[in-house]
């Protein structure tokens, strides 16, 4: 349903509701995902699983008891909160409207609460990008931000300044979710021992981009070891202009560190299956980490994108290696939304080779017998100097590596009720609204994102 559309059907709404609840209606209007994305404010108020979301504001400030109403009227979960309407406070609601995608209890704030999760570890995803980074992108290298979801939806064809741009805005959060991501990796005994005893860690980025999660990865190594790794990084993306402005980036990180840490730029176009295999026959390398962000769900080209990618990188893959495959949530032309076709995928693959699940937990515990079109989602944020106040990442992301080894991280595991799709609520607090289908019988909540240090 376009916005348009939408409109007028909340214009269809407002008046029986208000009739419906004894309550006049003073004004009403949508949001749409063209809107979400670059706002904190609109991000916190979306109610995920709907074509989009509606908002009514009341003359008045309303009671529980007419919610309750509003919640019978229109058949489900209603959000309120009290907003300032010419000097008088006033009640404003959202609800999921059109198309229903997938069940989701989003907008409550209070459905799961934290007591227990902080019990058993919650992986922290707001973060501040470091002023000596942001300094880089910012003042050094000219970056600006300039958020527009459709522009950069495909980034093949960018020009270097539309590339500048890019790391500005979507660079920022890449870095700041790979390095949340990679320290919490690298916290675990067993993955942060096997490295440490490898004179050199070889690194592969698939859609590198202009860098942003390479830096957070360079980043996070360098502050992880006393001592770091050399570092061996083969960089792939098909835009020649983020690989060269990449270059200048990445070479301002190491220098920070003195860091010994050798690239190699690659620009190599994966159309085709037949790219694919000449990618992985081009990385002659084992490496102890594969990654790929954002980048799967833009080649559209041929199906299966997240078996098809996995299955051939991972021959490359160190016995003692990590791949991990990051994207939107987003569904675009696709038949299913990013996550449930990730899941989908790496399942099959999981059954037929030695690859098993690192991350989610809950998936390393069920992966084997699962069938269901699962939703998983984190949600990062991200501060800069660039934006007002934070940048709002939905992603969801799998990690894996060969059995044998995913066995020896996980050498203990709680039992619990895993979380698998996380938000954020209007006071900045990030909380678990997606369980697990296998485990909803089980009380203690558990963050299925967060490696424990063992």
């Amino acid at each position: 349903m376009n916005k348009q559309a939408a409109y007028r059907h909340i214009e269809n709404i407002a008046k029986p509701l208000s009739n419906y609840c004894n309550v006049e209606v003073h004004k009403f209007g949508v949001i749409t995902s063209e809107d979400i994305g670059d706002n904190v404010e609109n991000e916190s108020i979306w109610v995920d699983g709907w074509d989009f979301t509606a908002w009514i504001i009341f003359n008045k400030s309303v009671s529980n008891a007419e919610i309750e109403k509003c919640k019978r009227f229109l058949s489900r979960d209603v959000y309120s909160k009290q907003i300032n309407l010419s000097g008088s406070l006033v009640s404003k609601i959202y609800f999921g409207e059109g198309f229903q995608y997938f069940a989701s209890n989003s907008i409550s704030s209070t459905l799961h609460p934290s007591t227990s999760e902080s019990q058993i570890g919650k992986l922290e995803t707001k973060i501040t990008i470091p002023a000596w980074v942001d300094n880089i992108v910012t003042q050094n290298m000219g970056g600006t931000y300039a958020p527009d979801y459709k522009k950069f939806a495909r980034n093949l064809n960018l020009s270097y300044n539309e590339a500048k741009v890019y790391l500005a805005t979507y660079g920022m959060r890449s870095f700041g979710e790979a390095k949340i991501i990679m320290s919490n990796l690298i916290s675990n005994n067993a993955i942060r021992s096997s490295w440490s005893s490898e004179h050199q860690i070889n690194i592969l980025d698939f859609g590198s981009g202009t860098g942003g999660n390479l830096a957070a990865i360079i980043v996070a190594i360098n502050e992880a070891y006393t001592t770091p790794p050399k570092l061996k990084i083969l960089s792939v993306d098909g835009n020649e202009n983020m690989l060269a402005l990449q270059k200048d980036f990445l070479e301002r990180i190491i220098s920070h560190y003195n860091a010994d840490v050798e690239i190699e730029y690659l620009h190599h176009r994966v159309t085709s299956l037949e790219d694919l295999m000449e990618l992985a026959s081009i990385a002659d390398d084992d490496y102890h980490l594969i990654t790929s962000f954002k980048c799967l769900s833009e080649i559209v080209s041929f199906p299966k994108i997240y078996y098809e990618f996995a299955k051939a990188i991972s021959k490359r893959l160190h016995d003692k290696g990590i791949l991990l495959i990051l994207d939107v949530t987003t569904k675009d032309n696709l038949p299913q939304f990013n996550p449930i076709l990730m899941n989908q995928e790496l399942r099959s693959l999981e059954r037929e080779s030695s690859l098993k699940t690192l991350i989610p937990i809950s998936c390393y515990l069920n992966s084997a017998n699962c069938d269901v079109e699962c939703f998983g989602q984190k949600q990062f944020l991200i501060s800069h100097s660039l934006n007002k106040k934070y940048d709002i990442s939905k992603v969801y992301y799998r990690a894996l590596g060969h059995q044998s080894f995913v066995k020896q991280v996980h050498n203990r595991t709680s039992k619990g009720r895993f979380l698998i799709k996380w938000r954020y609520n209007l006071d900045g607090i990030s909380q678990g609204d997606g369980v697990c289908k296998h485990c909803g019988d089980q009380t203690i909540n558990i963050d299925a994102y967060y490696l424990k240090n063992n």
